[in-house]
């Protein structure tokens, strides 16, 4: 699975998904079937709204894709499911621009309550609104 370290790699293209998990191991497939729970941006919500379409494997093998328009009830019960319900294997997120121009607009906004930022290293940092 794809860990987010992969993203912050490429931060470069000035485009991130709109929420990421504290924690650098957590794999998109766990934050999105255990929740992410500690993670969430006043702006987008949990990081399931994030995931625009997910392909998961039921238990009788039979490979399908789910989203807010297919499946819509296996898309909204495998969230925080676990893996009860199958196991997801590929996901297409949503991106947003990322820059510190938009971090500085954000900042000077009275419409944000808050700027909330994590900083990994010299090049690698994450910004929720």
């Amino acid at each position: 699975m794809l860990q987010w370290i992969n993203l912050w790699k490429r931060l470069s293209t000035g485009l991130v998904p709109p929420v990421i998990p504290e924690f650098p191991g957590i794999t998109v497939g766990g934050a999105f079937s255990g929740t992410a729970a500690a993670s969430s941006s006043f702006k987008y919500g949990y990081f399931d709204r994030a995931v625009n379409w997910v392909e998961i494997v039921l238990a009788d093998g039979e490979r399908v894709k789910a989203s807010n328009t297919e499946l819509l009830d296996l898309f909204s019960g495998i969230v925080g499911g676990f893996g009860t319900l199958g196991v997801t294997t590929l996901f297409e997120i949503k991106l947003v621009p990322a820059t510190i121009s938009t971090i500085r607009k954000c900042a000077d906004d009275v419409k944000y309550d808050f700027v909330d930022g994590i900083i990994f290293g010299p090049k690698h940092s994450m910004l929720g609104i």
